[in-house]
């Protein structure tokens, strides 16, 4: 059997042979029948739901509106108040004869949000008993309608929540969405939708806090009926899936993203398993990605560990895997950039992984992978992007200096080069640190020679290259690149005339966005 719940009962959302206000018939039936007083507490809710949104609502106003729905009940020959006396009273006297926010601020009140509770005698399964006991322990939203609440993964109990809204998830029992966090870098990241869609779970570890949405629904109780196959508690259920998962992978990181969520759940056969795969996975696997992948994920455990308990989960070996994973990675960098742009583009998400990973682990091999991505700038046999990528990279290292970029960037944009693999190499340096790039007279004055250099005949080859480059500039970039550019063509004079395009174009943008503000005032202005 499956609890009701008012607004499933409700005839407003769709419930053929329900009623039109099942909390405002529970409130009189709770009342022994008085329909007056019923309708007294729906237009005290109704007021305190008027004034929480900056209407005005005094409860003056609710006593004249109470007065109002009798007198209407006893012209029709009624002998208390209904739901349609109700709804007229608050119109005429609350709304001031406007209905536009009746049906968004009564209805809730009339309709209710409360769910029900199956009887002692019917029998439970192991899971449904778990999961309301959870539930009415840690306080969490038990009502047919999204709550969000906020967990402080700094406190025990609220971990403990976290580890069992996890535990839901990873069986994908349908009760909580992941909605947000804030990182232990103070940076707030918010997300809509379910973790298991939209967040990787190496991105739900080191989190002072979590951002949880929340609703019960009757399919939640189907699944926990559902799920009783798979084990007579919630975190043999999370496991029992984690080994399928685990199971289905075919790469290193595809097995590190399961030893996250085994260590999100707390479950310990699940990581022990993972961390095996792992392994075994790593010694044989070429995909450079599956393997920045799975660095990230070591790495995270490394660094910030978990707010789990992590000694009974294998922790020790962390640090070991992150070492052998990495050193394996790096043997792999310069056959993953080979290809076309198509082909390297998550081969550059992951050397930036891995150089996230040298510079934040002190356990890793840091000179090798400065050496790796010296031999890509170096090389000609990679795809040029990437190899303005990994300059990029070491520069922010601080491994190359500003005379070693215009050195490198010089020999790339040089005469002799083909004017489709250096506008490459361009947009792979840019897409890391455009700043420093356009900051360098040196640089911007090779930049400027490739450019004028390039024939005729070709530029229309090159042009896509070029705005895709140029596209991540902002306007501080810009600006640092036309100043170089005039002093590199000796055009100083010039110099302030265009600054004052530059700021027209943003004397244009603040007027733009001071008329939609001054729109919006007006719309507000109306609305109260």
């Amino acid at each position: 059997l499956i609890p009701f719940s008012f607004p499933r009962l409700s005839e407003q959302l769709g419930y053929g042979a329900g009623n039109r206000a099942p909390q405002y018939y529970q409130r009189a039936h709770d009342a022994g029948g008085d329909f007056r007083r019923a309708t007294l507490e729906v237009l005290i809710d109704f007021t305190e739901h008027l004034r929480l949104r900056g209407f005005m609502a005094s409860l003056a106003d609710t006593i004249e509106a109470f007065r109002l729905a009798v007198t209407l009940a006893e012209l029709r020959g009624k002998a208390e108040p209904g739901l349609d006396e109700v709804r007229e009273a608050t119109i005429a006297t609350m709304c001031r004869g406007d209905a536009t926010h009746v049906d968004g601020f009564l209805w809730p009140a009339v309709i209710g949000r409360n769910v029900g509770r199956v009887g002692g005698g019917i029998g439970k399964n192991s899971l449904q008993e778990e999961f309301w006991r959870e539930v009415r322990e840690r306080r969490l939203p038990a009502t047919d309608a999204p709550e969000s609440f906020r967990l402080s993964l700094t406190n025990q109990v609220e971990v403990g929540t976290s580890v069992l809204l996890h535990r839901l998830r990873i069986a994908k029992i349908p009760y909580a969405a992941y909605a947000g966090a804030r990182r232990a870098g103070g940076g707030a990241r918010r997300r809509g939708g379910q973790a298991t869609q939209e967040t990787p779970p190496d991105e739900l570890l080191g989190q002072l806090s979590e951002t949880w949405e929340a609703q019960w629904t009757p399919v939640t109780d189907v699944a926990l009926v559902e799920k009783i196959v798979l084990g007579d508690t919630l975190e043999q259920v999370a496991t029992r899936l984690l080994e399928e998962d685990l199971a289905a992978c075919h790469t290193t990181g595809e097995a590190a993203d399961v030893l996250l969520n085994g260590v999100l759940a707390s479950s310990a056969r699940a990581v022990a398993a993972a961390l095996r795969a792992c392994d075994q996975f790593a010694a044989g696997d070429s995909d450079l990605p599956s393997l920045a992948r799975a660095c990230r994920a070591f790495a995270g455990l490394a660094s910030f560990g978990s707010s789990r308990s992590l000694s009974s989960l294998g922790d020790g070996v962390i640090a070991p895997m992150l070492e052998k994973t990495f050193a394996r990675a790096v043997l792999r960098v310069q056959g993953g950039c080979t290809g076309s742009d198509e082909a390297v583009a998550t081969a550059k998400e992951a050397l930036r992984t891995l150089h996230d990973v040298a510079l934040s682990q002190p356990i890793v091999d840091r000179a090798a992978w400065l050496a790796a991505a010296r031999g890509l700038v170096d090389s000609d046999a990679v795809n040029p992007t990437a190899s303005g990528f990994a300059c990029g990279l070491l520069y922010l290292a601080q491994a190359i200096d500003d005379a070693e970029v215009a050195r490198v960037v010089g020999l790339r944009l040089g005469g002799a080069a083909p004017p489709e693999p250096a506008a490459s190499f361009l947009a792979g340096f840019l897409e890391v640190n455009a700043l420093v790039l356009v900051k360098s007279r040196t640089v911007v004055e090779a930049l400027d020679a490739f450019l004028g250099g390039i024939a005729p005949e070709r530029f229309k080859d090159t042009l896509p290259i070029l705005r895709r480059a140029f596209a991540t500039l902002g306007a501080t970039e810009r600006r640092y690149l036309l100043e170089n550019v005039l002093a590199a063509r000796k055009l100083g004079d010039k110099a302030r005339a265009a600054q004052a395009v530059l700021l027209e174009k943003d004397r244009e943008k603040l007027k733009e966005m001071s008329e939609d503000l001054s729109q919006a005032m007006d719309e507000l202005d109306d609305l109260l």
